[in-house]
């Protein structure tokens, strides 16, 4: 399964373009799913509710977990399965540990080949907790009459004579009796009324023997094995819960990521460890041999190609596509990729040339989100970033969508830009990226709006966030831009640790909150002036 994302603080068009392009891989037969690596803002939630679509889920990490790792997955076994049977597992599964579950499949132990060696070295060597199946399943036995169908009892063999028997009191409701073709033990056996008869060799009993059997309420069984081999099988039958590890049980869940278990795992002196899902379903069982190969989530990336934009653990995923309408950045794969780069004005145009390309039929609620992705991105096509094939996609994703252009757009624009109810560090993150080129590091967020009066009044506490933000990422430049399209121009707030450059980015000297006409696009007009400047002055 393909993971499909934007870049994290989402905008419009990262989140409709990750939708756009699930629904077109997936219509070429790819498995994949669009994500998101933020909260979804004002401008996003209005277009995809416009159109008809959820939210795509929230994706925090790529990271190799549990999950991803090729762990064995063994069968599991019953509490009430017997020894034989968890031996017999074990021997065809070619393990040397299984789990035990419960009905509903939760963890309740575990059991190994060890535990089954030391039953019989440590165990007790006459006593048998097991049922009437089991006796049945491992002696090869046939079920000659059924009374109790829990067997719990001390095994005794019936080698005295039936008068040292009957003197010594040997028998009793608790004791399971081996005995062979001895009518008179097997009778004293029933009305002793032990709690199972097992009788061995083969050999028939005559009709008086088992019309007294059947009307008695002892469980009796016959079998072939003979009385030796009989005793040195019915231990087995003894239950897997009898013997089994249980209680607070080390245990690694699905979603645990593989670095928070990579210590547990190489310091431990055992060797597996039983996997299980957040409702403690018992799902497997993994050891230090596979952490060596983990299997690397594949991801395609939309509207961004740089690390520090990006989802954690990035570094440790299998990037197999990558769209984006920016400058190319920091990301670098192991093998070749499909990477379309365009210099248009959002990645939706880029997805709406796709559809074009691979002859796949577009829906009309697809065309309606990438309408929408194009719009924000461009401003309605008044940014500076615009280009003919913005506005040629714009024209004809709106032959599908049917929409007054201008009037859908302020809506949107109107939905997007209210900060009512919103924190002045909700306000910061809005539309916050990282940038980084040649060693300097640089943060800018932009904060579309229509009403500037209500920014300029939060000015001081918008200027501690920036600040704060400035100085625990260290970066070099901090920036946020208010845009005011009304006015097509931006007020800029910003912190520096290069002030002799901040006077050439934008050919002016700066004070907080000067706005500065036409200066709409961050990509187009921002960065780039950033990191000329800091080349030709240098960070000194």
């Amino acid at each position: 399964m393909i993971h499909i994302f934007g870049h994290k603080n989402p905008d419009t068009d990262s989140i409709v373009s990750a939708i756009a392009l699930s629904h077109l891989r997936q219509s070429q037969g790819v498995e994949c799913v669009p994500y998101r690596l933020g909260d979804v803002n004002k401008e996003s939630k209005f277009v995809i509710d416009r159109f008809g679509f959820e939210a795509p889920k929230l994706l925090k990490s790529v990271k190799p977990v549990v999950q991803d790792l090729n762990y064995d997955k063994p069968d599991s076994l019953k509490g009430t399965d017997s020894i034989l049977c968890a031996y017999e597992k074990m021997h065809e599964m070619n393990s040397k540990i299984l789990g035990v579950t419960d009905d509903d499949e939760r963890l309740v132990g575990l059991v190994t080949m060890k535990d089954i060696a030391m039953s019989f070295i440590d165990g007790e060597y006459s006593r048998v907790n097991t049922l009437l199946s089991n006796m049945e399943e491992v002696l090869e036995a046939t079920v000659v009459n059924v009374g109790r169908k829990d067997i719990a009892g001390n095994v005794a063999i019936a080698a005295y004579y039936q008068d040292t028997l009957m003197e010594g009191d040997y028998f009793d409701e608790d004791t399971i009796l081996v005995v062979g073709n001895r009518f008179d033990i097997i009778e004293y056996a029933l009305k002793k009324n032990v709690c199972l008869l097992v009788v061995t060799g083969g050999n028939e009993l005559s009709d008086e023997v088992m019309a007294t059997i059947k009307s008695s309420d002892v469980s009796v069984i016959m079998t072939d094995f003979d009385t030796y081999k009989t005793s040195q099988y019915i231990l087995q039958a003894n239950m897997v819960k009898t013997i089994m590890t249980k209680g607070d049980l080390v245990k690694f869940y699905e979603d645990d990521l593989v670095d928070d278990i990579k210590e547990t795992l190489l310091s431990s002196k055992h060797s597996n460890f039983p996997v299980v899902d957040l409702h403690n379903r018992y799902l497997g069982f993994m050891g230090r041999r596979h952490l060596l190969k983990p299997n690397r989530k594949q991801v395609m990336l939309v509207d961004h190609n740089e690390y520090r934009q990006s989802i954690d653990g990035l570094s440790e995923a299998e990037i197999v596509e990558i769209i984006d309408h920016h400058k190319i950045g920091d990301i670098s794969t192991k093998q070749p990729v499909t990477f379309i780069n365009s210099p248009v004005g959002s990645t939706s145009t880029i997805i709406y040339q796709q559809y074009l390309l691979n002859r796949v039929r577009m829906p009309n609620h697809i065309a309606g989100l990438l309408l929408a992705g194009v719009l924000s991105d461009t401003l309605n096509l008044k940014s500076p970033t615009t280009t003919y094939l913005d506005r040629e996609a714009v024209k004809e994703l709106n032959l599908l969508c049917n929409v007054d252009v201008d009037t859908f757009f302020m809506e949107m624009f109107k939905a997007g830009t209210s900060l009512e109810g919103i924190s002045e560090e909700e306000i910061f993150y809005k539309d916050f990226k990282e940038f980084g080129n040649e060693g300097s590091k640089i943060g800018v967020s932009q904060v579309y709006t229509l009403d500037i009066e209500d920014v300029q009044k939060r000015q001081d506490k918008i200027m501690e966030v920036l600040t704060a933000v400035h100085e625990n990422n260290r970066y070099d430049m901090t920036f946020m831009l208010v845009t005011d399209v009304s006015k097509n121009g931006s007020y800029v707030y910003y912190q520096t640790s290069l002030p002799a450059v901040m006077s050439m980015i934008f050919d002016r000297p700066l004070e907080q909150g000067i706005f500065i006409d036409e200066l709409v696009s961050r990509k187009k007009q921002v960065i780039p002036r950033i990191f000329d400047a800091i080349d030709t002055h240098g960070k000194a």
